[in-house]
C-alpha cells in the first residue's frame, strides 16, 4: 500500500463529506515527480488496507467489482436516496441515465432521457427480482418510507435494488459507508494544522514520521511521544483526538525524504536508472526502484546505502515487468 491509500478514501467519500474541509493535501502516485506538490508528498503512506493506491484529485467514488460504490459515511440524505431499516452503514442512491448503462441494464447508446422514462424502458418480472432487502425507513422522498426494496437480478452485479412506487419502478445502487470517516477527517485537520510553503509542499513537523488508519484509527507515527508532543497532535485534530493513536518511530518523514532526494541523486550519478522513489512512512524506511539489477546487485547496493546514509533501505529492482524485492 502507499501513501495514497488515505486520499483514496478521500476520493471515495461523497462532496459533502469532504465539503468540510478546503484543503490542499499533497500525495503521491508511488513515483517521484520533479516538480509541484507532488515531491512534497511522494511517501508510501501506507494506510487504509483494501484502499488501493489512488490519486488524490481523481473521482469522488470508488466503485467495486459488483458496482457498488464506497464513500465515507453519512451526513445528510442527499436527493433520491434512502435507508434500509434503520441500518446507517449503506444507503441507496437513485439511478442517474449513466447508471442504467453501467449496471447494464440499458445498452450504451440508449437516448438519454429522465429516470422515469428509462425504468420503463427495463424489464421487470418475478425472475428478474430476488430477494427482499428490507424496508425503507428513512428517504429523502418521504413517500418512499414504509416500502420494500428487493434486489434486481437482471443488473450486472448484486447491489442494485428495485422499489415499486406510485409512478411505476425505480432502479437504486448500494453505497457502502466506510468506517474510517472520523480517522480522515482526523488527518485533514492535522494536515491542514501542518500548513503549506508557496509551491504547496506540506510542511511536516520535524517530529513526525508518517500515519495510516487502522479500524476506526488514525496511527500517528512520531519520533516524540512524550505527552506535550500528542497534547499537540490532539489539539490540532480538535473535535477528532479521540481517534488518534500514537507510536514511536526511529526517522521522520522529513529526514527520510530529504536523504531520499539525496540517494536518488547520488545513484542516479553512478550511472543507475532509478524508476521511482519514496518514503514508506509504515515501515519508516526508503524505498528505491531500481532498473536492470541483479538481486546481488541490490543486496550491495541496500548495504552499501545503509552505511552511507544511516537509513534503513529497501531495494526494487525492475527486470521487464518483474519487481524483485531487496528489503
Amino acid at each position: 500500500m502507499t501513501r495514497n491509500d488515505l486520499f483514496s478514501c478521500m476520493d471515495a467519500m461523497d462532496d459533502e463529506v469532504l465539503a468540510r474541509s478546503e484543503k490542499t493535501t499533497k500525495t503521491e502516485n508511488n513515483q517521484r515527480k520533479p516538480h509541484g506538490w507532488w515531491i512534497a508528498a511522494a511517501a508510501c503512506f501506507c494506510l487504509i488496507a483494501g484502499f488501493g493506491a489512488w490519486g488524490l484529485f481523481g473521482s469522488r467514488t470508488a466503485a467495486d467489482p459488483n458496482g457498488s460504490e464506497v464513500v465515507a459515511g453519512i451526513v445528510d440524505l442527499d436527493e433520491d436516496s434512502f435507508i434500509l431499516d434503520g441500518q446507517q452503514n449503506a444507503r441507496y442512491q437513485r439511478f442517474t441515465y449513466e447508471d442504467f448503462i453501467r449496471f447494464g441494464l440499458l445498452p450504451e447508446g440508449t437516448p438519454d432521457s429522465d429516470v422515469y422514462t428509462l425504468a420503463a424502458m427495463c424489464i421487470v418480472s418475478d425472475d428478474s427480482l430476488g430477494a427482499t432487502l428490507g424496508t425503507i425507513t428513512t428517504a429523502s422522498k418521504p413517500e418512499l418510507v414504509g416500502k420494500t426494496a428487493r434486489q434486481y437480478k437482471t443488473a450486472s452485479g448484486d447491489n442494485v435494488c428495485i422499489v415499486e412506487s406510485d409512478g411505476g419502478y425505480e432502479f437504486y445502487y448500494r453505497k457502502a459507508i466506510l468506517e474510517q470517516e472520523n480517522a480522515v477527517a482526523a488527518y485533514e485537520l492535522l494536515e491542514r494544522a501542518f500548513g503549506h510553503d508557496d509551491l504547496g509542499y506540506t510542511l511536516f513537523p520535524d517530529d513526525y514520521a508518517g500515519s495510516y488508519i487502522e479500524g476506526d484509527k488514525l496511527v500517528l507515527l512520531l519520533t516524540n511521544v512524550s505527552e506535550e508532543t500528542q497534547k499537540k497532535y490532539k489539539t490540532w485534530a480538535a473535535q477528532y483526538a479521540g481517534v488518534l493513536v500514537f507510536k514511536e518511530a526511529e526517522y521522520s518523514y522529513n529526514t527520510l525524504n530529504d536523504t531520499a532526494d539525496a540517494i536518488s541523486k547520488d545513484l542516479e550519478d553512478k550511472g543507475y536508472t532509478i524508476t521511482e522513489y519514496c518514503v514508506s512512512e509504515t515501515t519508516n524506511r526508503i524505498i528505491i526502484r531500481v532498473a536492470n539489477c541483479t538481486s546481488a546487485q541490490t543486496s550491495e547496493l541496500k548495504r552499501a546505502l545503509e552505511e552511507a546514509y544511516h537509513v534503513p533501505v529497501s531495494i526494487e529492482t525492475v527486470q521487464g515487468k518483474w519487481t524483485t524485492v531487496t528489503p
